[in-house]
């Protein structure tokens, strides 16, 4: 970076230098101590983003925890006793402080002896200088505003393995701490832990194939390499609707308030309304995670991680940085284990690594030069018909018309009807089935037609869908069929649903908007619509009990046919990376020609 990058331009033969500029650098907690100079998540300034908060430690101990709160009864630690601290509600007003981290560095650099630099390093939570200090200052973003924070391990491990820990009660506790009197430790009891964790597993169903790999039963494999993909969607999926009536009603809607706003950070695109409604459940959950759990105890500091202060800052880093870059940690990830699992000789495994490396890069180089040596994704499938706008119907589908059930050319007619576009109220209507249809983000919405032929555990359901009207008003639905057909004279692309209800609103409230519980229509549900008011596949999986709800004489009847929405986390960030369902490539043919 000081030197520049020789680069040669085949089109003008010729090189010149380029002049590199170093924007961000992403790592796990661990990973990010070493290249940025700063202590450990355990140092009194513990922050990976340097925003000057002071932790608390036990007496005796050598580990801080950033509890905002002060412990009360005798506490008495030295450098631990200042007084409540409050998050600050503007999320653009949480930013690493470079002036502050530049002045403590210095101070850290005049350090005399040994002694010295042990009290300045406590007092500033500054190492050493790190590594990109060397770089020229035009060519980098100020220290520590170079850094950014790590989305996917926080929620994923760190987080789910916190909640996970206090809901079962196997986080470490001090002698003075029984955990007969953790209120919240409602998955101790090895029978309910166990029933838990076939909830768990038997979503995995009525989770769709675009959702990747499903969670395994906790209860089995939680201890034994739980992916953070299988945590994100535990977690902030299905936990909500699984956990619903065991955990304590304040402890549950302290969960579900972490829930609702990483649902929305984890979005590709996010406005201002919801950024601020995410910071403030955010900062909300953080105070009344320390007054639920920690409740100014001195032995339950380490309770209150670096992880819990963390997402205080996940709003403000969305604006500094942008949501992409928070969940950039996925792809780093996934690079590494496609690199390493290239690896054939157990010898000098570091050579062997750059070496794959460079030879990935070489073959991209190739790819962006000569684009035609990568095969094409959006070469549709054969037989598939492109509606234009991403939309492509897919097969299986119906060789000649069929007679379809009364309700179903009722809900046609109405349809047509509203189109100005009048049937013959006489003459029945038939219809060419379809059975799949993939939408712009990638997803293959598919249907009860196709899907109802297999035995359910041999199926990961895609039929359930998420449609926006165009006054933007939400609602899910089953998808039946598809079928296409002139309205007006004109040929489009519909199906036929079974719509949900709107969410339980009771439901809805105590859960803080993390749980729609919805009801499936009957035949006075069923509807046309067009195929482009579909905007993703969502998992729809029943909707288990509460402990309430088991009790009361005739639950099962009452609350029959109840489903909950899980939608896909991240999204558009998966489609960005050019991820498609089936890798199906072949020919297609238009709407028009097919018509």
């Amino acid at each position: 970076m000081k030197e520049g990058l020789p680069i040669w331009d085949a089109s003008l033969n010729r090189s010149y230098l380029a002049d590199l500029f170093f924007a961000l650098g992403g790592a796990d907690s661990p990973g990010m101590a070493f290249i940025n100079g700063l202590v450990g998540h355990l140092g009194r300034y513990g922050c990976r983003l340097y925003c000057g908060l002071p932790g608390r430690r036990k007496d005796g101990a050598s580990q801080y925890f950033p509890a905002m709160t002060k412990p009360q009864g005798n506490y008495n630690v030295d450098g631990c006793m200042h007084d409540d601290l409050q998050v600050n509600g503007q999320p653009e007003n949480r930013h690493p402080i470079p002036d502050l981290y530049t002045m403590n560095l210095r101070k850290l650099q005049g350090a005399r002896n040994m002694k010295d630099y042990q009290a300045l390093r406590l007092n500033t939570g500054i190492v050493k200088p790190t590594i990109f200090s060397g770089l020229p200052k035009l060519r980098m973003f100020k220290v520590p505003t170079c850094f950014c924070s790590d989305l996917m391990h926080l929620i994923t491990f760190n987080l789910g393995e916190l909640n996970n820990t206090l809901w079962r009660g196997t986080l470490y506790a001090d002698k003075t701490d029984p955990k007969s009197t953790w209120d919240w430790a409602v998955l101790s009891n090895p029978t309910t832990w166990k029933e838990h964790g076939q909830m768990v597993r038997d979503a995995t169903p009525y989770l769709p194939g675009s959702f990747d790999r499903p969670p395994r039963n906790p209860a089995e494999k939680i201890t034994s390499g739980y992916k953070a993909w299988e945590y994100l969607l535990y977690i902030y999926g299905i936990a909500p609707a699984v956990i619903r009536g065991v955990l304590p009603q304040e402890h549950y809607q302290n969960f579900c308030s972490l829930v609702y706003a990483i649902r929305i950070l984890q979005q590709r695109r996010i406005t201002a309304e919801q950024l601020q409604d995410a910071h403030q459940h955010l900062t909300q959950y953080v105070e009344d995670f320390e007054r639920l759990y920690y409740q100014r105890r001195a032995d339950r500091l380490h309770m209150v991680r670096q992880s819990v202060h963390l997402l205080t800052h996940l709003a403000p880093e969305t604006v500094r940085v942008g949501p992409l870059a928070l969940t950039s940690q996925w792809t780093m990830e996934t690079v590494i284990g496609n690199l390493g699992s290239e690896i054939r000789q157990p010898s000098h495994p570091f050579e062997n690594l750059c070496e794959r490396a460079t030879i990935r890069t070489e073959v991209n180089a190739l790819k962006a030069m000569i684009p035609g040596l990568e095969p094409d994704m959006n070469i549709f499938p054969r037989g598939s018909v492109d509606l234009r706008d991403g939309y492509v119907l897919l097969a299986a589908h119906d060789k000649w018309f069929r007679d379809i059930p009364a309700a179903h050319q009722r809900a046609i007619k109405m349809y047509l009807a509203s189109q100005g576009d009048y049937w013959d109220i006489c003459l029945p209507i038939q219809v060419k089935k379809w059975a799949r249809l993939r939408l712009p983000n990638s997803q293959i919405a598919r249907s009860a037609w196709k899907e109802c032929q297999k035995p359910l555990e041999s199926v990961r359901m895609s039929r359930n869908v998420k449609l926006v009207s165009h006054n933007d008003h939400l609602r899910l639905a089953e998808v039946l069929y598809y079928f296409q057909m002139r309205v007006n004279g004109k040929p489009d692309t519909f199906a036929t649903v079974v719509l949900y209800s709107t969410p339980d609103p009771i439901i809805l409230n105590e859960s803080r908007k993390t749980v729609w519980a919805c009801r499936k229509g009957e035949d006075a549900e069923i509807i046309v619509i067009q195929a482009k008011t579909i905007s993703a596949v969502v998992a729809m999986p029943p909707l288990p009990l509460s402990p309430a709800e088991k009790a009361e004489i005739n639950s099962h009847m009452k609350y029959k046919d109840r489903y909950y929405l899980i939608e896909k986390p991240g999204l558009d960030v998966a489609w960005l990376a050019g991820i498609l369902e089936g890798g199906e490539l072949s020919g297609s043919s238009t709407l028009e020609e097919d018509t």
